[in-house]
């Protein structure tokens, strides 16, 4: 161990020692440490390429960028009506919850369980709807704050998301298509040395 040891640390040396000498000149080689270095200048990408890719799907998969990403401003409006839609109800429920436990043991007084847990269960239930809504219901919209109650963006919101999952279902259903017809094109057949 003792030994291996060593002999990394020799190797480290001789690297940044070559590195050092090396730092005053223009073509800086860096070294080849186990299968780490320059490598070969005509190197091929494993894997698949994008006119593979076209070759086998005949389409290309969307490059997502920073445009597809949530901006920052639409996400922290979101949280804000998450907290408030969500948080109310549930703290609602357990303050309910609590109050039929003080009721029925410091004022014996008789509840259904069935009243109980379908009241609770209600108003968490009403919680769950709050966090779509508090979604649903913000300004996707950088430069639009959005109204108060946010009706007119929850239903604009429903609309795109709506359309949205009406696009993606109509990708799906066109690559299916595609495939389909890849796998009715006649196959060339194998000739093989019998034939001849």
């Amino acid at each position: 161990k003792k030994v291996f040891q060593c002999q990394q640390r020799c190797r480290l040396s001789k690297i940044r020692a070559s590195a050092d000498d090396n730092q005053d000149t223009d073509d800086v080689e860096e070294p080849n440490v186990k299968g780490f270095g320059t490598g070969n200048p005509k190197f091929k990408p494993r894997g698949v390429s994008l006119q593979n890719q076209l070759d086998e799907s005949g389409y290309l998969r969307p490059e997502y960028s920073n445009e597809s990403t949530l901006p920052e401003i639409v996400s922290q409006r979101m949280v804000r009506r998450v907290i408030v839609l969500f948080g109310v109800p549930f703290f609602t429920g357990i303050g309910v919850f609590a109050l039929f436990y003080y009721l029925s043991t410091q004022k014996e007084i008789t509840f259904i369980p069935s009243v109980v847990a379908s009241s609770t269960l209600g108003v968490f239930a009403l919680g769950l709807v709050g966090i779509t809504y508090g979604i649903m219901s913000a300004s996707w919209d950088p430069e639009i704050e959005g109204s108060v109650l946010g009706v007119e963006e929850f239903k604009s919101n429903v609309f795109r998301t709506v359309e949205a999952l009406g696009r993606q279902k109509m990708r799906e259903t066109s690559a299916e298509k595609l495939m389909d017809v890849d796998e009715l094109k006649p196959k060339k057949k194998k000739t093989s040395k019998k034939d001849k």
